[in-house]
């Protein structure tokens, strides 16, 4: 889950290895490259648009190997492109449909009285200030907790000797309790796992 360039971050970690996910969440992010012209984002084109054109084609497929991608964004962010990432939601859509893959994306749109909510008073609005609104607020388990667990709930349950195998080291999945984030002692949650 991130925010911003943390968004792409997700973006990126899920197509990367989207076997270690159970949910992708992605707030105001975006992808590698855009389709948008230049005004606005001061991105070359046709450069970056056929970047964005070989991300989709060839990484943000990957993403439909996840079993929940969640994409936050609002329509009106000139900071990064609403157009992009409705089109990595549509790529992983599309992909599962076509490779049987069970899962789930969904792009949840921020209404635009709240696409600048973070800084209300600023005179240049980009409304990409909506951190609060979609994470930390009242109007966050609206918008966005609510979806996500029930997107959880309902996703397919991972299981087989792929999602068993624990690294001897390193960060890998763990079948620790986590009294912080309240796991039940059979779930399977991320930590350091000694040599």
């Amino acid at each position: 889950m991130g925010y911003s360039m943390g968004g792409f971050g997700a973006i990126q970690l899920g197509c990367f290895a989207p076997e270690l996910f159970d949910a992708v969440v992605s707030v105001a992010g975006y992808g590698m490259g855009t389709s948008e012209p230049n005004s606005g984002y001061g991105a070359p084109q046709p450069v970056s648009g056929e970047i964005f054109d070989l991300f989709l084609e060839r990484e943000a497929c990957k993403l439909a190997r996840v079993p929940v991608v969640l994409a936050v964004h609002a329509p009106s962010d000139m900071c990064s492109s609403f157009r992009d990432v409705s089109a990595i939601i549509q790529k992983t859509q599309e992909t599962a449909w076509d490779t049987w893959e069970r899962s789930t994306a969904k792009l949840v749109r921020v209404p635009d009285g709240m696409a600048n909510s973070d800084h209300p008073g600023k005179k240049r609005k980009s409304n990409h200030g909506y951190f609060n609104c979609t994470l930390l607020h009242n109007g966050s388990e609206k918008m966005l907790w609510r979806e996500l667990r029930r997107l959880v709930d309902r996703a397919p349950q991972r299981g087989g000797d792929s999602m068993d195998w624990e690294p001897e080291r390193g960060w890998g999945r763990s079948r620790r309790w986590s009294r912080m984030y309240e796991d039940p002692p059979n779930s399977r949650s991320w930590g350091w796992c000694p040599t």
